[in-house]
């Protein structure tokens, strides 16, 4: 399987909040917690490789994972999504902005985010769960159900 690069977004179905430093011990008890009602957006140089990162941290039964754009820019397109996110990103204990965000749906993240791109003319390899392979033996048709 190759990496596929690009733009994500993930929800959780939890009710009790979850450290996002849940898998690590030492910063869990610092770090915020989140629960359904935030999401992230994010990029990543190999999205089933995040993917199960979040499944380790959170649960594999709790985690949405939708891919939204393949693209090879992501640290940019992240910075000018993100950028339009600010008013719905979640601060850390330090006061430092992240990309969990809270009081927006998953599908306004994805309509702001395919906005900022098309803007800001990002070349787009491919578009969401159709586009993307997923991880092996589990393609986008199974995906579908735990991204949705």
């Amino acid at each position: 399987m190759t990496r596929t690069s690009g733009l994500y977004i993930v929800a959780l179905t939890n009710i009790e909040p979850i450290a996002v430093n849940a898998h690590d011990l030492r910063r869990a008890e610092r770090c915020i917690r989140v629960n359904h009602e935030n999401c992230k957006f994010g990029k990543a140089r190999d999205l089933a490789l995040r993917q199960r990162a979040y499944w380790r941290t959170f649960g594999r039964a709790v985690v949405r994972f939708r891919p939204i754009a393949l693209l090879d820019r992501i640290d940019e397109a992240e910075r000018e999504v993100l950028g339009r996110l600010s008013a719905w990103r979640l601060r850390g204990s330090t006061g430092r902005r992240n990309e969990w965000l809270s009081g927006i749906s998953v599908d306004e993240v994805e309509r702001i985010a395919w906005a900022v791109l098309v803007q800001s003319g990002f070349e787009v390899r491919g578009i969401g769960l159709a586009a993307w392979q997923g991880l092996a033996g589990a393609g986008p048709e199974a995906l579908n159900r735990s991204a949705t």
